[in-house]
């Protein structure tokens, strides 16, 4: 008997309208959905398949629909076996819907939207995703793990510094190896290599060459490098687990500048969720330009909000000012 997949997913980003993906298929805004899943209820928005839909068709979309809107709600339903008995259907249209023919702003939700632009489409970019080369598919299917990140007050097993990890792993592919230099040792004969300039002086001007000099790549640089020489090499060469936890918060606003941040992300966990926010914003904009080469690199967001999910008064807020802590209220 053949398998059944889902024609209905739960999802944050919705076309406003029927839209059409190419050989008979389209994509449908569905009502409201009530997802039920381990004892706990959350309503999403939904989008409907409509047409011929192979698996291969499916995954395809899952995966181009999380990488590019960012937007994983569809793909998390499709992997916990996606049975329609934990979808209720609710009598509300959709909360959301994002115009598909100007697909950016779902895209950065950074861009800035007052700057003149030019409009790209879902469909635009869908045709493109379906020609990319295995590598890139590769580093997509890593930006998208879900390696358990610890933001619940309960929190044993914490996966943030592999997230880390694999975001710098996505970094390091884009901007490549140095040529490095060739010679012989006078003393042994064998020959030797090094790279003719310093790790960071690499890392931080192939950024440059990607992004383009200013602020913007001076924030990239600082963030992916201390998470290179902090985080990366001993949890991959040492197995280091986090010890950050949850602090006790009063009522208002703590405020983080980016020293203070990699400062704390030993010790506050909202500080370490923070830190991994950044770095995987910076590779997942990285390696939108190296699938798409849209020359689009948004500035990091300027804070991170905790939310009832940490267990702390509804009324409390962290807000974290990584480039501009001047301008904190």
């Amino acid at each position: 008997m053949e398998p059944v997949y889902p024609s209905q997913y739960p999802a944050t980003v919705v076309p406003s309208t029927s839209y059409e993906l190419g050989g008979g298929r389209s994509l449908l805004p569905g009502t409201r959905v009530k997802l039920n899943e381990l004892n706990q209820q959350s309503c999403f928005d939904s989008i409907c398949l409509e047409g011929e839909w192979s698996k291969e068709d499916i995954e395809s979309w899952l995966i181009f629909h999380a990488f590019t809107v960012n937007d994983r709600t569809p793909i998390s339903h499709y992997e916990s076996g996606g049975y329609l008995y934990r979808l209720e259907l609710l009598d509300e249209q959709p909360l959301g819907k994002s115009d598909f023919e100007d697909l950016l702003p779902n895209a950065f939700f950074t861009l800035d939207l007052a700057q003149p632009r030019s409009k790209i489409s879902y469909l635009e970019l869908f045709e493109r995703f379906q020609r990319l080369g295995a590598d890139k598919l590769s580093l997509i299917k890593t930006s998208l793990l879900n390696f358990g990140i610890g933001g619940r007050s309960r929190t044993l097993i914490d996966g943030t510094y592999w997230k880390l990890a694999s975001s710098f792993s996505i970094v390091d592919h884009i901007v490549g190896q140095q040529s490095a230099c060739s010679g012989t040792c006078t003393t042994c004969g064998h020959k030797v290599w090094h790279n003719p300039v310093s790790a960071k002086e690499w890392l931080c001007s192939r950024i440059k060459e990607i992004v383009g000099e200013g602020p913007i790549c001076d924030s990239y640089c600082q963030v992916i490098w201390d998470v290179r020489q902090k985080i990366r090499h001993s949890t991959v060469h040492d197995g280091i687990h986090p010890t950050a936890k949850l602090p006790e918060f009063q009522e208002g606003i703590k405020h983080y500048p980016l020293e203070a941040l990699l400062e704390s992300y030993q010790t506050e966990r909202v500080a370490l969720l923070a830190l991994s926010g950044k770095a995987s914003d910076i590779a997942r904009n990285l390696l939108i330009e190296y699938a798409f080469g849209l020359g689009i690199f948004p500035r990091l967001t300027r804070s991170y909000t905790v939310g009832a999910s940490f267990t702390i008064p509804a009324n409390s807020t962290v807000a974290i000012d990584l480039l501009n802590p001047q301008n904190n209220p």
